[in-house]
């Protein structure tokens, strides 16, 4: 029976060891554990971090490695907004909506690997609709409906 106390007090002794030292997989943005490098990467405990922020009702934000990596989403009374990052670069569909300068805005900014390939937009009496080709050249519409005027891309 001492032998299987033993064995079980070490096993026990042995996963406390290993999983203390581990980074939570999400957290709250007000821990006082996490903190911005001189480099702007996110830190925890000092160690670049990896998982995601909560930013309580507002909404999120995902790090690998202290960088923004996945999905960060933020929703309060100014700014609604959505966006994913893979590796470093922008990754599908970039959402903005919001009030500011004076203006409604509404975007949809489409991302491949980075590159963008398409911007529809509503700032204030300013419309886009646009496509973006391999080159990055611009295919599309700009319409102001303050002045009646719109403008054909290709």
């Amino acid at each position: 029976m001492k032998r299987i106390l033993s064995l079980v007090f070490i096993l026990l002794t042995m996963s406390v060891i290993t999983f203390a030292g581990r980074m939570p997989k999400e957290i709250n943005y007000s821990s006082d554990k996490l903190s911005l490098s001189k480099n702007d990467e996110m830190l925890y405990d000092g160690k670049l971090y990896t998982g995601k922020v909560v930013l309580d009702e507002m909404g999120y934000v995902n790090f690998k490695d202290g960088h923004l990596d996945g999905k960060t989403f933020l929703d309060n009374d100014k700014v609604k907004l959505s966006l994913n990052i893979v590796n470093g670069k922008l990754e599908g569909d970039f959402i903005m909506k919001g009030f500011a300068s004076g203006s409604d805005i509404d975007t949809l900014t489409n991302f491949e690997g980075g590159v963008i390939k398409a911007y529809i937009a509503s700032i204030g009496s300013e419309n886009y609709n646009l496509t973006f080709d391999s080159n990055g050249n611009a295919n599309g519409t700009y319409k102001d409906n303050d002045i009646d005027e719109t403008l054909n891309y290709k």
